[in-house]
């Protein structure tokens, strides 16, 4: 199993989408929220991706 860590930044149009669902809904990964801060008017998110590196690579694209 291969992992990446990625840093999401979120518009204020984006900030009330449930991103972390659509992942696990989406691809055969394991998200982890390792830190995030998130307003009203945006967002930040430190994410860890578990899985198989071609499943991440497609999560991301």
């Amino acid at each position: 199993m291969a992992q990446l860590r990625i840093h999401l930044t979120f518009p204020e149009d984006r900030v009330r989408d449930p991103i972390i669902y659509e992942i696990s809904k989406n691809f055969q990964v394991i998200p982890n929220i390792r830190r995030a801060d998130v307003s009203d008017k945006t967002g930040w998110m430190e994410l860890e991706l578990v899985g198989d590196l071609s499943e991440i690579e497609s999560t991301i694209d």
